[in-house]
């Protein structure tokens, strides 16, 4: 089961080893929030970096549950040819998401990243970057039909060219969950925790802890340098 998780296991910085994962989005669509600020280039040290850039969802990353297949499908657009180019329009000039790219030493890997906001609190969910099937890491193609694509979850704290992403304390998240403190459906994979409930059922323990430094571990400080 490591397998499954392999593409999120990347290098010292943003390994995201220290993070919850979920089958389903931790977002919903009236959560999304796009800051313009947060495009460009963010330094953690001479050899890491973030970039982000918009991305326009005119192709939706999705995931075919009935055989694991991956693939890249195209929005269902309606047969109205002035609704599909307003549309267009829209989201040519109103971006929802980023591309994420880690860069740290030769390693390389990409996100699909969606800003969101909950009871104050900015939330950023990270997703594999995923071309037909295909996944790209240090310039080589890994084939991920025997891989699953999760979420992840990052705290975010973002104020002028300073950028923190905080991770859950897994070690008090799984006391909260053998405590039935926190009841949200789980599995527990390799003692990670893989959530499987629904968006909205995410939230709820997000509104609950969003306040709650105690289940907050780490912090990555980035500064824009471009």
């Amino acid at each position: 089961m490591r397998k499954i998780f392999f593409f999120l296991a990347l290098g010292a910085v943003l390994t995201l080893s220290s993070c919850v994962y979920s089958l389903f989005p931790f977002y919903t669509e009236d959560t999304i929030i796009y800051y313009e600020d947060l495009n460009g280039k963010w330094s953690y040290d001479t050899s890491t970096f973030l970039v982000f850039e918009p991305y326009y969802e005119k192709e939706n990353i999705m995931i075919d549950l009935s055989d694991f297949n991956l693939s890249i499908k195209q929005h269902d657009h309606p047969a109205n040819e002035d609704v599909i180019k307003d549309k267009e329009e829209q989201e040519e000039n109103h971006p929802r998401s980023y591309k994420m790219t880690v860069k740290s030493g030769d390693q390389t890997i990409i996100y699909l990243t969606h800003l969101f906001e909950v009871e104050g609190s900015l939330y950023m969910d990270l997703f594999p970057w995923l071309e037909e099937g295909v996944h790209q890491v240090e310039g080589d193609k890994i084939v991920v039909d025997n891989l699953f694509p999760v979420h992840t979850i990052m705290k975010v704290e973002l104020k002028g060219n300073k950028l923190n992403l905080i991770q859950f304390d897994l070690s008090k998240l799984h006391d909260l969950f053998k405590s039935n403190l926190i009841r949200l459906r789980h599995e527990m994979v390799n003692d990670e925790v893989l959530v499987t409930a629904k968006p909205r059922e995410i939230q709820k323990f997000l509104k609950n802890y969003s306040k709650d430094p105690s289940v907050y571990g780490s912090k990555e400080e980035y500064t824009k340098v471009l």
